[in-house]
């Protein structure tokens, strides 16, 4: 993680010179109010993201659905005595919606930065994969904050990077019961990650 902070850092110093000697705000980011893309979240839990949001003014409002890939934990219950044995229950993330809402930062006519805060929602599914066949559904809401590094190739086109911190905000004893047996499973809703992408504008 600490590299990939170091090379969007290093990406963000480039492109911003770049852009100060880019083209006039005519060929740049100011002149496209809405877009869509699509993003890749290199943080602890790797996942897909679909991406779309406007500018109102110096406002930009942006919704995130993220597909995480892999995420699985599998956590043992002890059942009472006279049972015998104890439960297996398998802990998978499901597909997380984020919103947020920012203000729009120009530096130049094809660089810009959108700090901005917005919650995740992601919800939780468990089940048995014993004899048990238990099933239950539960959900994590995270407050999130983000800073959004956008450099134009085209008026049409731009490259994305958004580093992003989440706090979970409250779970159930479902959710927590899991985070002591996995304690891995807190980085489907929380921690440090890194969103890169390409959105097209219009």
């Amino acid at each position: 993680m600490k590299r990939i902070l170091i090379l969007f850092l290093t990406l963000l110093a480039f492109l911003s010179a770049r852009g100060q000697t880019g083209a006039g705000q005519s060929e740049g980011l100011s002149m496209n109010r809405y877009y869509l893309g699509a993003e890749a979240d290199v943080g602890e839990v790797m996942a897909a993201c679909i991406v779309g949001g406007a500018y109102f003014s110096e406002v930009n409002v942006e919704l995130r659905l993220r597909y995480p890939f892999g995420e699985k934990e599998i956590a043992y219950y002890n059942l009472p005595v006279r049972y015998g044995r104890s439960r297996e229950i398998e802990m998978h993330s499901g597909y997380g919606l984020e919103a947020f809402a920012g203000y729009d930062m120009p530096l130049s006519g094809r660089f810009r930065l959108t700090p901005s805060a917005g919650l995740r929602y992601t919800p939780i599914k468990g089940w048995g994969t014993d004899w048990s066949l238990m099933e239950q559904r539960s959900y994590v809401f995270s407050g999130v904050a983000a800073l959004k590094a956008e450099y134009s190739l085209s008026p049409s086109i731009s490259l994305v990077a958004t580093p992003a911190y989440a706090v979970p905000l409250g779970r159930d004893a479902f959710v927590r019961s899991f985070e002591t047996v996995c304690p891995a499973i807190k980085s489907c809703y929380g921690g440090l990650s890194v969103h890169i992408g390409i959105h097209f504008n219009f």
